[in-house]
């Protein structure tokens, strides 16, 4: 019988485990739940919801998403994704019984973005709603429209710790 709490097999766990999570996903050894690092790009519908932000915020740049986005935005709410680069951000919420504010804004990235002034990375790779790295490709604003979200290339994207 082995410790499970003695430190040399908890590092071989978690070593092996991020191993899984940066090929075809895996369970976790401990809790059973399937982890994968997922890449996301921005899509045609979250480039136009950043528009839509810049458009429609108030004067500080807010707008309350679940009363005032058009359905499009809402359905999926992929455009919370646009927060892994930094386009946009959430207003804090300091209701502990509500998941957030509903407020969103675009930022000075986000702005910059749009207007074609620079590139960003083509993915963002997450785990557990948490940034793990960037894609070496980068993209302008404009190239989001050519493309559609894809939940298959989302399942099969490959991240690569040697990129970041």
């Amino acid at each position: 019988m082995f410790d499970l709490f003695e430190a040399d097999i908890l590092k071989k766990l978690r070593t092996d485990y991020f191993e899984k999570l940066e090929g075809e996903g895996g369970d976790c050894p401990c809790c059973n739940r399937f982890g994968k690092y997922n890449g996301y790009s921005i899509t045609k519908t979250d480039a136009k919801f950043l528009v839509w932000l810049f458009i429609n915020g108030d004067k500080d740049g807010w707008v309350h998403t679940p009363t005032q986005a058009p359905r499009e935005f809402m359905r999926a709410k992929s455009f919370t994704n646009l927060r892994y680069w930094a386009l946009i951000e959430n207003h804090p919420n300091d209701n502990k019984d509500v998941k957030g504010s509903g407020l969103w804004r675009i930022t000075n990235k986000g702005i910059k973005y749009m207007r074609g002034e620079m590139q960003l990375p083509k993915k963002a790779f997450v785990f557990d709603r948490t940034l793990v790295g960037f894609s070496e490709h980068q993209v302008y604003f404009s190239e989001c429209f050519k493309e559609h979200f894809d939940l298959e290339q989302v399942m099969n994207s490959r991240f690569n710790r040697e990129t970041i």
